[in-house]
């Protein structure tokens, strides 16, 4: 049954609120979006469409002469699916998280295989959906679906707001969320009745997060570290294999190989942290890699896991990959190590923090071990 409506313009309205943008800012500008009351004097606003989306949208809550202060960019979809690759992209690229708004039901649902890429790709989104009016949540009205239910597994977390003054905290707590620890889409419904209301935004609200907070992974231990330097030095055969989590480490994984010398394979997700120029790339291994980074890998003493989940794709029949290696495995996320191989030393670290502390002990010691120049075993497979 559809919901009720003042007048004919007000349901035409509705029929027309399939159409859906794509919004990159931060998280302050994510709710000024919501607001015609906030502001951010840094922000200037730039709108690559003439249009507006018109009234069950959030940008039907700004006048077509008024200011859209706090947005960077403010862009059209024209499908909610294609905003929500496209905000994956816009986060992709300076590793800054992506904002996509869509309305409620259909518009909702068709995020999800964006939602569920992001999640396994590690990509920090916060999209904004449209809900029904709280008190019309649970009838079956225009436009209603369960969106919280449907992406709690594909999202890392996910919000259903139940009055106005919780949405500055609300979008702070999800910008903390998608950014902190493993990179992951957050999403954050809001009904329709919420919206509608006026307030004054309170950002100084504290963040309710202390569960999260005290798992967040700490630095590394220095007794791990070393262990690791000291596996190296008694390597011959060494491999690094490095995945998405290295992306943000491209600059101490470029100093650790120039100071150990040991050669780089890649998952798909991880090609870029380090140069395929290099001589000492393998460029990328697994099923789609290359043949000498797989020899090499499959031959190697000691691999060197960075930022990596052990995907399927890259190795095939775990109980055969790398198995003449010890294996050190280091990532963000506990979840990740020994789920699929298990390591002879792991640590639950951000790979930069855990690069930084290598290469520290390294120079500290004076140490450049370079063992490839000793044996370059993986030469022959290029």
């Amino acid at each position: 049954m559809g919901e009720t409506r003042d007048n004919d313009a007000d349901e035409e309205d509705e029929e027309k609120a399939s159409d859906s943008v794509t919004e990159k800012v931060d998280g302050k500008a994510a709710e000024n979006s919501l607001s015609q009351s906030s502001s951010n004097p840094k922000c200037t606003a730039t709108t690559i469409t003439p249009t507006i989306a018109p009234s069950h949208d959030f940008l039907s809550r700004y006048a077509l002469d008024e200011p859209r202060k706090g947005a960077n960019i403010l862009v059209e979809a024209l499908h909610e699916q294609g905003g929500v690759f496209a905000a994956e992209g816009y986060a992709r690229s300076p590793g800054l998280p992506g904002v996509y708004i869509a309305t409620s039901g259909l518009g909702a649902t068709n995020l999800v295989s964006g939602l569920a890429d992001d999640l396994l790709d590690s990509i920090p989104i916060v999209a904004i959906t449209g809900q029904v009016p709280r008190r019309m949540i649970g009838t079956d009205a225009f436009q209603e679906t369960p969106i919280i239910e449907v992406t709690r597994s594909i999202t890392k977390h996910n919000y259903l707001v139940l009055e106005v003054d919780d949405i500055p905290r609300i979008v702070s707590e999800a910008f903390f969320l998608a950014t902190s620890g493993r990179p992951d889409p957050v999403l954050i419904d809001i009904p329709k009745d919420i919206q509608q209301q006026l307030a004054v935004p309170n950002w100084n609200q504290p963040i309710r997060l202390s569960g999260y907070m005290s798992r967040l992974p700490k630095a590394p231990d220095e007794a791990h570290l070393e262990q690791i330097v000291r596996l190296v030095s008694e390597s011959k055969k060494p491999v690094l294999y490095v995945g998405g989590g290295c992306l943000n480490s491209s600059e101490e994984l470029r100093r650790f190989v120039e100071l150990s010398g040991i050669p780089v394979a890649s998952t798909l997700m991880g090609l870029g942290a380090f140069p395929t120029s290099d001589e000492l790339s393998l460029q990328m291994l697994g099923m789609h890699g290359t043949v000498y980074a797989n020899y090499a890998v499959d031959k190697s003493d000691l691999l060197l896991a960075f930022g990596v989940r052990f995907d399927d794709r890259v190795t095939g029949k775990l109980e055969a990959f790398a198995s003449k290696a010890k294996i050190v495995h280091i990532d963000i996320d506990s979840a990740q190590i020994g789920k699929n191989k298990q390591p002879h030393l792991s640590i639950c670290s951000d790979v930069k923090l855990a690069l930084k502390g290598i290469n520290r002990i390294l120079e500290s010691k004076g140490a450049k071990l370079n063992p490839m120049n000793k044996i370059p075993y993986w030469r022959p497979y290029r």
